[in-house]
């Protein structure tokens, strides 16, 4: 009989063992998953917060392709494919693409709805607009991206 209870002794010591090893373990995984939150919630996670409202518009210049600084047009080729936003800075000005990647017609045209300055951020707004219903497109690929130039005011740029 007492062998029996000192083998159902030690069976719940082992249980009891394992309880506080799981505990440890499920504690150590909610300590690793909060510092790993709280760094990204002190990170902004890579969102921008444009601090609220709207404080001027900015002037811009959509520019003709001829116009983009040859290493702006070397990275919109690379990247024309895909969804892309880029900015690119050179002699006190600041140039801001947008493209939208592959389509399967042309047609396709950009609106830039605004371009504005919040507390700490440059704004820049835009649309894309598919071709006309009864328009004549071409069946080729097209690949639609605007590039706008700006003064530059040494701010991040959000893209909305």
């Amino acid at each position: 009989m007492k062998a029996k209870n000192k083998a159902e002794r030690k069976t719940v010591e082992a249980k009891k063992a394992e309880h506080r090893w799981i505990g440890k373990t499920v504690l150590c995984i909610l300590c690793l998953l909060s510092v790993t939150w709280l760094g990204l919630a002190a990170a902004g996670c890579g969102i921008e917060d444009t601090n609220g409202s709207k404080i001027e518009d900015v002037e811009f210049t959509v520019l003709e392709e001829e116009a983009v600084p040859e290493e702006l047009k070397k990275e919109i080729e690379e990247r024309k494919e895909m969804d892309f936003k880029l900015t690119y800075e050179d002699n006190g000005k600041l140039y801001i693409a947008r493209g939208y990647g592959e389509k399967e017609t042309g047609g396709y045209s950009i609106s830039v709805k605004d371009v504005y300055l919040t507390q700490n951020a440059l704004c820049f707004v835009t649309t894309l607009i598919g071709p006309g219903e009864n328009e004549t497109v071409a069946k080729a690929p097209s690949f639609p991206y605007i590039v706008v130039e700006v003064t530059n005011c040494d701010k991040n740029v959000v893209f909305e």
